[in-house]
């Protein structure tokens, strides 16, 4: 666990029958911590029967394969595992330059709001014209604050 923490595996190979902690222990624990959880895990186990298949689905697996095994089948899920990744690092890209973009509008238009805050604001502490006049700058004021 604390190897794959550290390096951060595009895909993880994992028995079931292991010394110490079962492969669907391994798994969840993967699943559950926020650092390996978008890790994909390929069981290859000896187990042959559904029980297994599906505990191996249930703790997290996104594939399962019976021994002996393909190699081309083993391939296949390894060349769909990592086209996913590099799906899913796009948009992780994506997501974080969304969220930094949007976090300069945010910023942008807070500043925009402050401004014509606080030009209304001098504007009714001078303000001459009509009670019309004064009633509106009272109420686009309230609006800003309120927003």
């Amino acid at each position: 666990m604390k190897l794959v923490r550290e390096v951060r595996p595009d895909l993880i190979l994992l028995d079931i029958m292991m010394p110490g902690m079962s492969g669907f222990d391994v798994c969840k624990a993967l699943k559950s911590d926020k650092l390996t959880f978008d890790i994909p895990v390929l069981f290859i186990t000896a187990l042959s029967d559904q029980d297994s298949h599906r505990n191996a689905i249930e703790s997290g697996g996104e594939g399962f394969i019976v021994k002996p095994f393909d190699v081309g089948l083993i391939k296949a899920y390894v060349r769909t595992f990592i086209r996913m990744k590099k799906v899913r690092d796009r948009i992780r890209e994506q997501l974080s330059f969304w969220n930094e973009f949007m976090a300069m509008v945010v910023h942008d238009l807070n500043n925009l709001n402050f401004a014509v805050s606080a030009n209304l604001e001098l504007a009714m502490f001078e303000h001459l014209g009509s009670q019309t006049t004064k009633r509106y700058m009272e109420e686009a004021l309230s609006v800003l604050k309120a927003g």
